[in-house]
């Protein structure tokens, strides 16, 4: 039975009424995640929230979309950022005047292909607070994670020395 008591073999309580550093570090670690979590939620596009590539994008949606949010996404590239308008009208001039149904789907694919680039590089801002606090949640947990971890393999192998009578 006294294998299950890890916490007591750790050390450092902190006294009654104070809270220990790596409680407080926890805390604020998981604080810093769940604003990152925030951010990315309220901030980011749901395209790239929703779908992992361009790809991804484009086949969940291309059987489903209609002409009016087609007309939208025209609208929204076409007037975006002079790199996504170019490659708009690239692809706007490259199916002008086809009948073919082929080459008519080949180039929706395409305007969505940029549609989801432009969703996925907008709101930067956002997308390097988000990373910038992930990052430090993620760096403040690993403190405590580390020096628990380091511990338990101490008390470990002191343990297996004892085992094995050295």
């Amino acid at each position: 039975m006294k294998y299950l008591n890890l916490a007591p073999a750790l050390g450092d309580y902190a006294p009654i009424g104070h809270v220990s550093l790596r409680l407080m570090l926890v805390y604020f670690g998981l604080l810093c995640v769940a604003a990152a979590m925030g951010v990315y939620t309220l901030a980011c596009p749901n395209e790239p929230k929703f779908y992992a590539s361009a790809h991804a994008y484009v086949g969940g949606v291309q059987d489903s979309i209609n002409k009016y949010s087609i007309s939208k996404i025209e609208n929204e590239v076409a007037n975006s950022d002079e790199d996504f308008a170019v490659q708009f009208w690239h692809i706007r001039e490259a199916v002008r005047g086809t009948m073919l149904e082929g080459e008519k789907h080949a180039g929706r694919n395409g305007l969505l292909h940029v549609y989801y680039e432009l969703k996925d590089y907008s709101r930067p801002n956002a997308r390097r607070c988000a990373a910038a606090l992930y990052a430090t949640g993620f760096a403040i947990l690993l403190i405590p994670s580390a020096d628990v971890f380091v511990r338990v393999a101490r008390l470990f192998i002191i343990s297996i020395g004892q085992w094995l009578g050295l």
